[in-house]
Parts: C-alpha cells; sequence; structure tokens
C-alpha cells in the first residue's frame, strides 16, 4: 500500500536539534516504548522570538507528550482492526506515539505536523521503537489548513488534542472531507475542553457524523485526565 504523495521541500531539515534529550516511556501494547525530546523545554519556549507569538502561534506544543495521545493509543490497542491494513494520518503527529502505535498495529502511516522538530524527533522516536524501513512511517511537514494530499487518500485519521482553538475548527472540517476516504473514519482524542464542545456540530454541518467511541482515563501532569475518543466518519 504506497503512502499518499506529499511534497518535502528540498531544504527541509533531516536531523535532530542538539542533544540533550530526556527520554519518556509510554506503557501501550504491553511494552514501554522510549519516545525522546528535547531535554530543556524551557530552553525551547526562550528560544521563541515575537514572530513566534505572531497568528500561528509557532509554541513548542509538539515537545508535550499529550495524555490524548496517550488515550488514543491505547484505544487502539483494544481496537487494532481499526487500523490494520489501512493507510492512516497522523494528524499533528507531534513526538510521533500515535502514529507509532498505528504503525506496530499494522498500518501503514503517514504523519504530519507543522513543526519541523516534531517531524524529525517522531521519525526519530519511530526506530527507537524499531520501526525502520518499509514498516517504518513517513514523517513530513503539512499545514492542515492546505494539505498536499490526493482528495480521499486516507482511510483512517488519527489526532489528539487538536480542538483547542475555535479557529481551528472550520480548516479542520474541511481538512477531515477533502482527505478520508467514502466510509473512512478519524479517531479524535479530546479531553473533554469546554472549547471543543461546538466542533461536533460544525462537523455535522459539512456531512461528517461524530460519536463517541470511547473513553480512556491516562495519567495526566499530577492528576488523571479522562479522555473521550471520538469517531468520525464520512459517507
Amino acid at each position: 500500500m504506497p503512502h499518499p504523495p506529499v511534497h518535502i521541500p528540498a531544504s527541509a531539515p533531516t536531523s535532530l536539534p542538539d542533544p540533550p534529550f530526556e527520554r519518556l516511556l509510554a506503557r501501550v501494547l504491553g511494552r514501554d516504548l522510549p519516545i525522546e525530546r528535547p531535554a530543556d523545554l524551557d530552553a525551547l519556549w526562550e528560544a521563541m522570538t515575537g514572530e513566534d507569538f505572531g497568528q500561528d502561534e509557532r509554541i513548542p506544543y509538539w515537545a508535550e507528550l499529550w495524555p490524548s495521545s496517550l488515550a488514543l493509543c491505547r484505544f487502539l490497542e483494544e481496537r487494532p482492526d481499526l487500523v490494520q491494513g489501512r493507510l492512516c494520518l497522523d494528524l499533528g503527529c507531534g513526538l510521533g506515539l500515535s502514529g507509532i502505535v498505528a504503525a506496530l498495529l499494522g498500518a501503514k502511516v503517514l504523519g504530519l505536523d507543522y513543526e519541523w522538530p516534531a517531524v524529525s524527533f517522531s521519525r526519530h522516536n519511530a526506530g527507537l521503537s524499531g520501526l525502520l524501513g518499509p514498516a517504518a512511517p513517513l514523517w513530513t511537514l503539512m499545514d492542515w489548513r492546505s494539505p498536499a494530499l490526493k482528495p480521499g487518500c486516507a482511510q483512517v485519521v488519527l489526532a489528539g488534542d487538536i480542538l483547542y482553538e475555535r479557529r481551528f475548527f472550520d480548516p479542520l472540517s474541511q481538512f477531515f472531507d477533502q482527505v478520508l476516504a467514502p466510509g473512512g473514519l478519524a479517531l479524535v482524542a479530546e479531553p473533554r475542553r469546554e472549547i471543543a464542545r461546538p466542533a461536533w456540530d460544525l462537523l455535522a454541518q459539512a456531512g461528517i457524523a461524530a460519536r463517541i467511541a470511547g473513553e480512556k482515563t491516562v495519567p495526566g501532569p499530577g492528576t488523571p485526565v479522562t479522555v473521550d475518543i471520538w469517531e468520525l466518519t464520512k459517507p
């Protein structure tokens, strides 16, 4: 099963930022998956300039291992049939955990993120889990507002905690409508943020049905977090 065609700029960096790195362990699939990230997160914030706080807010959210990502992975662990043998897009891949788990379950994975360090760390982390060669996900830089993907290319889209700003709702609705194949589904892990509530109605208006397929309570920063797994389907 081929990956969908994507455009990768010739100038795209392929190496990781300079170490040291911090190693986190995500307990999924009966094992501790190693996920590495920059050790000094404060330095990422300190390196931001005024331009980074513009409309696109290039804040290093990618460097966090979000509870929603872990919840989505534990859901997939129980429902591997949803991704096995299918072309999956990991939308806003961050450190790559969701795409890595999907690939380990037998999916063909394309991971997308808006930040090059996320793309680099996702590739690195996939290698730490033994995903090399043909089995490895493809990770690439892409803006979901203008996806360089063939319409209807994805059988499954995976996303964790992407509905934290209202300005994302319209472009995400358009993204799902464009990339999902007929009968395809998106699995969106959402930690019950109040701001996300209107998104489901907006998706329905775009012809995309949404329902809660499950919930997972996972470790969070200080206290456990309950995350709903929404299943979006396109007729």
